[in-house]
């Protein structure tokens, strides 16, 4: 249950950013190893101030995927597509997400 608090705390307070951002973030994994995780499409082509600003962000790694690529593509269907229970992303099960 606390993980699944910090998922909906960070998108909470994600709310003014709603209509430029799109995403899915999940929690991955088995206890006690569990990973929040997702991959977002905003507007721009840097990191969006309200995603800088964001006070949870420290806690990420934000990475730039390179869709142009197969492997690029493919982790934006996996996080995207894969959210039923148990699925699997990146070597991890899911558990719990939501798409913003």
């Amino acid at each position: 249950y606390r993980t699944n608090n910090l998922l909906n705390g960070f998108l909470q307070r994600m709310e003014e950013f709603r209509k430029y951002s799109f995403g899915y973030l999940g929690i991955y994994g088995a206890e006690p190893e569990l990973d929040i995780a997702g991959c977002f499409m905003w507007r721009g082509k840097d990191v969006a101030e309200e995603m800088k600003e964001h006070p949870q962000i420290e806690g990420f790694t934000v990475t730039k995927v390179d869709t142009s690529t197969e492997e690029g593509r493919q982790l934006v269907n996996d996080y995207w597509g894969k959210t039923e229970e148990n699925d699997i992303v990146e070597g991890k099960p899911v558990l719990d997400g939501k798409y913003w």
